[in-house]
């Protein structure tokens, strides 16, 4: 699922339009604006009484709803502003997940924000030791299945322990969540930033009582493995010095700031700290001068990585992380003609693999460019395999992510093989 949050309000009529959408699939979620931090976790937010509440949740989408009660009233029960999925759940694994194709527009996507019963989340956080725990932020997330899908929850709650180790998450929607806690190095709002990296998920089903949930922070799950260089001529090994490879949250959680980062040392091994259980996406960073080296492939247990996600989970250290470097990566070059056999220079030419397994979003596997003014192209560090070359007009900002655009593309692509440390020629002619 295509990951983008961009708010849109509505206006005085509740209509929204969110545009410039790049192809793929997505959520729409409707929430009331976010709350200052001082009155977020007030307990007296939002109080309707119980015949308020039930009356509401009978008749969703009929009953009309005022201000919220003046800080005096009666208590009632507790109650917000929940957010609500297309096409009108809280919990957002029973959201519909709309298919957006290029220059495709999707109206009449209406749904009904309404009040919910607000429960509160609290309990003690330990140590390994077991001793209680107080550097550390208490956040709250998708659910850790959603996470993995790409979903994001779009509101930031978070909290931290007190004197007596316990936190206090309030006025939490239904639905199904995953408590995020983490010291220093690894969270949102660090309170103790030289503290040991602690972590701790814990899945929760909210759905109208309070809960107790205690959370029993552990130390970092190891990922450590190795830098391998390929060269294309015999010489000395290169310097690795300066290269950074990051893991980073796959769903890109706003409360996980700060991804695992590393660098090899002089024998090409590497080791990340702070690594929590959860699925992550592997990148890497070249340095400004030395050897220009691209990346060939990263395995884990000799999957490849690269075309997917790391799944980290307790309990299961990595040690067999094998990193591929190389100084001649594959190319792809040709020339682009059109019918005339002049150089073909108004148009993008998109490279994509022949297996649709790879046709996802921020695949390494889909790469386009525009030709030069006499109508040559270059392509670089596309893996081995069978891939389509085709040439259009126009493309806009991630609409290589969309299958259907590829798909429309096969029928008049050409077929090249790219070939590890190999340079693939292709010209073609625009009919």
């Amino acid at each position: 699922m295509t990951s983008l949050d961009r708010p849109t309000p509505t206006d005085d009529r509740g209509v929204y339009r969110i545009f410039g959408l790049p192809p793929g699939d997505y959520v729409v979620m409707a929430a009331a604006p976010r709350l200052p931090e001082s009155t977020r976790n007030d307990p007296g937010l939002l109080k309707l009484s119980a015949a308020d509440v039930d009356r509401a949740l009978a008749q969703p989408g009929t009953a009309t709803y005022g201000p919220a009660p003046a800080a005096n009233a009666t208590p009632g029960v507790p109650t917000t502003w929940a957010p609500v999925y297309y096409p009108g759940t809280s919990d957002v694994a029973a959201a519909t997940q709309l298919s957006i194709g290029v220059g495709e527009e999707q109206a009449g996507i209406n749904f009904t924000l309404r009040p919910q019963r607000a429960a509160t989340i609290s309990g003690l956080v330990t140590g390994p030791d077991g001793a209680n725990v107080q550097s550390v932020v208490i956040s709250i997330s998708p659910s850790t299945d959603n996470a993995r899908a790409g979903v994001t929850l779009g509101l930031v709650l978070s909290a931290q322990p007190g004197a007596d180790g316990r936190y206090v998450l309030r006025n939490v929607a239904p639905g199904s969540y995953t408590l995020i806690a983490r010291t220093g190095g690894g969270g949102r709002g660090l309170v103790a930033p030289n503290a040991p990296f602690l972590w701790a998920n814990v899945d929760v089903t909210v759905d109208g009582p309070d809960l107790d949930v205690p959370i029993a922070v552990r130390g970092p799950i190891p990922v450590s493995g190795r830098v391998q260089v390929k060269l294309g001529a015999p010489g000395p090994p290169p310097d690795l010095k300066g290269y950074r490879f990051l893991l980073r949250p796959a769903n890109d959680d706003p409360n996980l700031t700060n991804a695992p980062t590393t660098q090899p040392d002089d024998a090409g091994t590497l080791a990340f700290t702070n690594v929590a259980a959860g699925a992550y996406r592997f990148f890497w960073n070249a340095p400004g001068s030395g050897p220009a080296l691209s990346l060939l492939s990263a395995t884990v247990r000799g999957r490849e990585i690269l075309d997917g996600t790391l799944d980290i989970r307790a309990g299961a250290p990595i040690d067999d992380l094998v990193i591929t470097m190389t100084d001649r990566p594959a190319e792809v070059t040709g020339s682009l003609q059109d019918a005339s056999g002049r150089p073909a220079t108004d148009y993008f030419i998109v490279v994509f693999p022949t297996d649709r397994t790879f046709w996802t979003p921020l695949s390494r596997r889909v790469m386009q460019t525009r030709p030069a003014l006499d109508g040559s192209y270059r392509m670089r560090g596309l893996p081995a395999g069978e891939y389509y070359l085709a040439a259009l007009t126009d493309i806009g900002n991630g609409e290589t992510n969309d299958p259907k655009l590829l798909e429309s593309l096969v029928p008049t692509a050409s077929k090249i093989v790219v070939v590890e440390g190999k340079t693939t020629t292709q010209a073609f002619q625009i009919r």
